[in-house]
């Protein structure tokens, strides 16, 4: 422990016996300085990059979203246009049995049940909700592609940060 002592306080006696501009003082503060401009590099890149990744966090939210929209949108007017083709089938299977009955009571069920599908099939109400789904999947569409290219765009930019901090990191040699 003693040891020690002496060393610490030999070693600062040398320091303090150097004079201020001595090349070992001046060569010291030089690479304080330097350390302490690269620790305030570090520091803006480092809020820089938290800022980005936050920023795409946020972006990527909103692209589920909408994706999520979207598919819900694409699956309601499947649905329709299901519905639809099921009743379009009813309507020629019912057109086809009635044709073959003879019986005039069951003719007579037949044809308000063609009817009845002739009225969903060619249904306005259904038509008008299927255009408007069809209004919001377009738009949709166009704001997911907005909001994919901002994504991107963000993507782009961590990309280059990356690039710029490797080029600014030297390769350490290998021992």
């Amino acid at each position: 422990m003693r040891k020690i002592a002496v060393l610490v306080l030999l070693a600062a006696t040398a320091v303090v016996a150097q004079t201020p501009d001595s090349p070992t003082m001046q060569a010291l503060l030089l690479e304080v300085r330097q350390l302490r401009q690269d620790l305030q590099t570090v520091a803006v890149v480092t809020q820089r990059v938290q800022l980005l990744l936050y920023r795409m966090q946020l972006q990527d939210q909103v692209v589920k979203r909408l994706e999520d929209r979207t598919n819900g949108i694409n699956s309601q007017i499947q649905n329709m246009e299901r519905m639809r083709a099921d009743s379009d089938r009813m309507v020629k299977e019912t057109e086809e049995r009635l044709a073959a009955t003879q019986d005039p009571n069951q003719r007579r069920m037949m044809e308000q049940s063609l009817a009845m599908f002739k009225r969903r099939a060619s249904g306005s109400d259904q038509g008008e909700a299927e255009q408007q789904l069809r209004v919001q999947q377009s738009t949709l569409s166009g704001e997911l592609r907005n909001e994919k290219a901002k994504l991107t765009d963000l993507q782009e930019r961590l990309d280059q940060i990356e690039k710029q901090l490797e080029a600014l990191v030297p390769t350490r040699p290998q021992r």
